[in-house]
């Protein structure tokens, strides 16, 4: 018996599997071109422009190279400092910062960033404030970090990020309260985690990152 069904075209799988053994090299010869081009764009005498970055005065300038080549056209930009040399990492450790023997600073601030560690309510002297009062410590705290802060030459209202790690079973709405003392318009993000503290009398820990404004 004749069977009569479409005539298969083996062409188009003859193709793949040619691609399948060729297509690495292929690919990697399309990269090689690329690579030229990109090298010859760069070596060819462009304009260069100076742009200030206006959201972020603090992080430097963008320089700006347009190269063009056989009607195309290549830009490549560069974040550099006012003066020409890398932003340096600035520690902050203001009067107030109660006194540790670990290797740590209270704060970091580079360009417009601001870093503070986590801050406890822990006074100038190293005595907790508060014991077993979670409105009083976390008003504590938020001083701490506050003072770092104004170290960097950033305010809460700066702010953008802060981690807060407390005991279990704390009177959340209390702490809640005084939060809402020290960020009242705005709030930054916020996480809170409950978690083991370095001891039992400290119920909070706070940290915070901001991001100075104009």
């Amino acid at each position: 018996m004749e069977r009569r069904g479409r005539r298969r075209d083996h062409r188009g799988g003859a193709f793949l599997q040619q691609f399948n053994i060729y297509g690495p090299l292929y690919l990697l010869y399309g990269y090689y071109i690329f690579l030229r081009v990109f090298a010859r764009l760069s070596s060819v005498p462009g304009n260069r422009a100076v742009a200030f970055v206006p959201a972020w005065p603090d992080l430097g300038r963008v320089e700006r190279k347009c190269a063009d080549w056989r009607g195309f056209k290549m830009f490549s930009a560069e974040i550099r400092h006012e003066g020409g040399e890398p932003m340096s990492k600035i520690l902050l450790n203001p009067p107030s910062a109660y006194p540790t023997k670990n290797p740590r600073s209270c704060g970091t601030k580079r360009g417009a960033f601001v870093f503070t560690a986590g801050q406890v309510a822990f006074d100038s002297e190293g005595n907790l404030i508060g014991p077993g009062d979670i409105r009083a410590q976390t008003r504590q705290a938020l001083t701490n970090v506050r003072d770092i802060l104004e170290e960097g030459g950033a305010a809460l209202s700066d702010v953008m990020k802060v981690t807060i790690f407390h005991a279990e079973n704390i009177d959340k709405q209390a702490m809640n309260e005084v939060y809402a003392e020290f960020f009242s318009e705005d709030p930054p993000a916020r996480t809170a985690v409950s978690a083991g503290l370095a001891s039992p009398e400290i119920l909070i820990e706070i940290e915070a990152v901001a991001v100075i404004s104009d």
